[in-house]
């Protein structure tokens, strides 16, 4: 009976995260939180996977937060999901404009290079190593801004709106991806 109830929990958490997830998807970020939350309860270390991208809970978490203007809760859920996953893209992108829009501008663009940095070259590794599989970002959009936007922080004057608003696209390009990638790969083949 332990294992039916753990597997019925399970079952329910993943329920209430894609419940979450398309709320999230719909910019409805009030309603995303509560579902999270709900997930946060029972399986706080939960990991969304699809089609070989991994993201946290915490990281949808604070990505809702931080649509909502809660930084100060933003950067609370988005350390924790680098603690349960270090290899975060989208926490480390999102801590970074969290941090930049509290003030620590300095930190920010660290954190927002890095996470920017580990999402390129993830999708870089993902289309290297499944040529003949779906393809990650096939017409570069993704990997253009990204390359852009670190041609920019390299420079010395930093248009921290310009950086912002890319990296905010780049998260939300990441997100319709994975539903793009997932859906050519559930199309039988022809």
């Amino acid at each position: 009976m332990g294992s039916f109830a753990s597997a019925w929990k399970a079952y329910k958490a993943a329920g209430h995260f894609q419940s979450g997830r398309q709320a999230f998807l719909a910019k409805k970020y009030d309603e995303a939180l509560v579902y999270f939350q709900k997930v946060a309860e029972s399986h706080p270390n939960y990991m969304f996977e699809s089609v070989n991208f991994r993201e946290g809970l915490w990281t949808y978490i604070g990505r809702a937060q931080y649509s909502l203007g809660k930084v100060s809760e933003a950067r609370y859920s988005l350390e924790r999901a680098l603690t349960v996953w270090e290899e975060d893209g989208l926490a480390r992108l999102y801590l970074g404009l969290t941090l930049g829009r509290s003030g620590d501008k300095a930190n920010g663009q660290r954190m927002i290079e890095a996470g920017m940095k580990n999402l390129g070259d993830w999708i870089k590794e993902m289309t290297a190593s499944m040529p003949h599989s779906s393809s990650w970002d096939p017409q570069r959009e993704i990997r253009s801004e990204i390359d852009r936007s670190l041609a920019v922080m390299s420079a010395r004057d930093i248009d921290w709106d310009k950086l912002v608003s890319s990296a905010e696209w780049g998260g939300e390009k990441m997100e319709d991806e994975i539903d793009l990638v997932r859906r050519q790969e559930s199309r039988p083949e022809e």
